[in-house]
């Protein structure tokens, strides 16, 4: 009895939504996993964590940037001179 009050009051306050399928939480205890999710959201590019997670779920491809700094002052004065 106490499940279909829950169900209610969830359909009630979300809409049409009556289970929580939306609303996931991801714990990663090894800090070594942390660290490589972190750099791997940074490099991707993504304008949300949320956007990075379901690409990653999904299999989707995604891009990584990479800037060389060593390369950009070779690059600048490369431009100055073709241009």
């Amino acid at each position: 009895m106490s499940s279909d009050k829950s169900k209610k009051r969830v359909a009630k306050k979300y809409g049409d939504m009556p289970d929580k399928w939306d609303d996931w939480h991801v714990r990663l205890p090894d800090p070594k996993d942390q660290i490589r999710v972190i750099d791997l959201y940074h490099k991707s590019g993504s304008m949300s964590k949320s956007e990075f997670v379901r690409a990653r779920l999904l299999g989707e491809h995604f891009k990584v940037i990479a800037v060389d700094k060593s390369a950009v002052e070779y690059y600048r004065k490369l431009s100055e001179l073709t241009a």
